[in-house]
This record gives C-alpha cells, sequence and structure tokens, in this order.
C-alpha cells in the first residue's frame, strides 16, 4: 500500500512538472530607453564648431573690448554695467566733426595706435569665405531717442549742407580687412584699406523731418580717411543677408543676424580693381555710434563674430542640437 501511494505521489510530480515546463517562459520586462537628448550650447555641436574671431562676445569682462568716446562732448561716455556695454554720445556742436561711442578689437588701420588683436585674424579667401553662408555676426542692441540740436551753420560740413541737412546719426558695425597688396598701417593719405559695415540706424535731419539713409559705396572721406566704404542697411540692396531687414526704432530691443560672407563679397567684387587679390585677413571689428550735432543712447548686450561648417549651419537652421 506505501509503495503504491508513493508512486501515485512521484506521477503526480512528475505529471505537474511537465505541465509547467510546457507553459513558455515570459521574457523579462524590457528596460526603457532614456531617451538622449545631445546637450549641445549655444553656437557649438559635436557636428560641427563655431570659430570664434572675438574675445568676450557675451561681454562677460569689462575689459575684454576696448570702449571710449573720440571728438564728442565732455558730457558722453561709454559705461559696462551688469554684462552690456551702454553708449550716452553727445556731439560737439563747437565742430563740424562727428562725434564718436565705440567698442572695439582689433588692430586699427593707418597706424591709428590701437592694437588689440583678435581672437583670431579669420583668413578669408576670394569665393570660399567671401561668399554667403562662410561666417557671420550677431548682435543685440536697442537705441533711445535721438535729440537733434538746433545748431549755427557754422556747425553744418559743407557735405551736409550740400545734401540739404543740418545733422545726422548713424549705429553701426564695421570691419577692416588687410590686403597682400595693400601697407594697412600705412598713413590715411598713403593707403586705401578695404572695409565694409551695417548700419542699423542711419538718419539725416534737415531741421523738420528725419530722412534715413540707404546704401552707400563710395571711396575716399578726408579729413577721416582715404578708405573705401560700403555701407549696407538692413532695408536696402542686401537685406536678404540682414536679419530683421528693419533699421532700428526706439527703445525696441534688436538681434540683428548678418552673413558677411555675402556683404564682404559684394563689396571685393564692387572695388576689385583696388584690391586684385585672393585673399583677405580680418584684422579690426568696430562698433560705433556716430552723431553730428545730436545725441543719443544706446546699448548693445553682445558682439559676436563666428564662422561654422555648413552641417552646423544645416543644424542651425533646422534647430537641431544648435543655435544660431
Amino acid at each position: 500500500m506505501k509503495v503504491a501511494l508513493a508512486s501515485i505521489f512521484v506521477i503526480l510530480v512528475l505529471c505537474i512538472f511537465l505541465t509547467y515546463s510546457l507553459i513558455p517562459t515570459p521574457p523579462p520586462p524590457e528596460k526603457k530607453q532614456k531617451k538622449v537628448v545631445p546637450d549641445f550650447p549655444p553656437y557649438e555641436s559635436s557636428i560641427g564648431v563655431i570659430r570664434r574671431f572675438v574675445h568676450d562676445y557675451d561681454f562677460i569682462n569689462k575689459d575684454s573690448w576696448t570702449y571710449g568716446t573720440y571728438l564728442a562732448d565732455e558730457s558722453s561716455y561709454v559705461k559696462w554695467e551688469n554684462e552690456k556695454y551702454h553708449l550716452h554720445i553727445v556731439d560737439d556742436i563747437n565742430n563740424e566733426f562727428f562725434g564718436w561711442g565705440f567698442l572695439h578689437q582689433g588692430v586699427q588701420p593707418h597706424g591709428w595706435g590701437f592694437d588689440q588683436p583678435l581672437k583670431e585674424q579669420f583668413l578669408i579667401r576670394k569665393n570660399i569665405e567671401a561668399k554667403p553662408d562662410t561666417w557671420f555676426f550677431k548682435i543685440k542692441l536697442m537705441r533711445g531717442n535721438v535729440t537733434w540740436f538746433d545748431v549755427h551753420d557754422s556747425s553744418i560740413p559743407q557735405w551736409l549742407k550740400d545734401r540739404g541737412g543740418k545733422a545726422q546719426i548713424a549705429i553701426g558695425l564695421d570691419f577692416h580687412f588687410e590686403t597682400p597688396n595693400v601697407d594697412y598701417l600705412a598713413p590715411i593719405e598713403d593707403s586705401t584699406v578695404l572695409s565694409f559695415e551695417v548700419q542699423f540706424f542711419a538718419v539725416m535731419w534737415n531741421g523738420s523731418h528725419e530722412f534715413p539713409y540707404l546704401d552707400q559705396f563710395f571711396i575716399y572721406s578726408p579729413p577721416y580717411d582715404y578708405d573705401v566704404h560700403n555701407i549696407f542697411v538692413p532695408n536696402g540692396k542686401k537685406s536678404e543677408y540682414i536679419n530683421p531687414s528693419t533699421q532700428m526704432v526706439a527703445y525696441r530691443t534688436y538681434e540683428y543676424l548678418v552673413d558677411c560672407g555675402a556683404l564682404l563679397e559684394y563689396a571685393w567684387d564692387k572695388w576689385y580693381g583696388s584690391f586684385p587679390v585672393g585673399e583677405c585677413r580680418l584684422r579690426y571689428v568696430n562698433f560705433y555710434v556716430e552723431v553730428l550735432n545730436c545725441e543719443c543712447d544706446v546699448t548693445v548686450d553682445y558682439i559676436d563674430v563666428y564662422s561654422q561648417s555648413s552641417m552646423t549651419l544645416y543644424l542651425a537652421r533646422h534647430n537641431i542640437g544648435c543655435l544660431l
């Protein structure tokens, strides 16, 4: 009897074992993969790296940029505060010259004395870097109202009288380039330097009305210099390369993105007879507020000058991983 019971028990155990062994074992639960999002800082990615040509583009340090005034009224000033530069520029109406406030880096042309090398002296080859989508600048700034002065006739230069004006103002950023065929440091009367600039606000006043300037292209501007001048405005001939394509309105913050390669290409082609060479170097970057018989306040948050690879540019324009 005991043997029979033991046999039955063994048979039951075998049946239970065989039954469970035939049931498929479910796979272990999958661990959810955490979605990896590339943590790209602005202007930089692992696919393409931005090359910056200025030091401290976002004004973290007070003295990374040289700043000051020139031929302006003694009440004028430029000051750094809370990682911004504030320019209060008033013209000295006792002469016919412009008054300036400025922020700049690099080596001034014509041996004017300022010498603080850029982060990189960018080598620009014609039809390679001097073309669209190669190098750029970004700037964030705001201006206040312009106060026009009622001045004596002796404070108005003849060239402005010839235009029917009494005063004018320009807020802009300019670039100077060294070419192999020109002595960059020679005196102004002995050399003509390649340059271009963008004026975010450029207006003439005739005593009752304001008249915005359009693009201007000319050579020689004595007594200031004998350089070529290629002045672009946001709503001018090359507006597709300046975003936004509008001149500044008072007390509105603007962030301009400018295709420098496209503007340099136009300027270089226009004056190729003066610069028949295949390359140039960026030597000087200068932000300015230029006043004549007026005054204005401007605040600048940053000035960035940089190049980027085509892959980085693609990512930026499609909001993938990096920002413009």
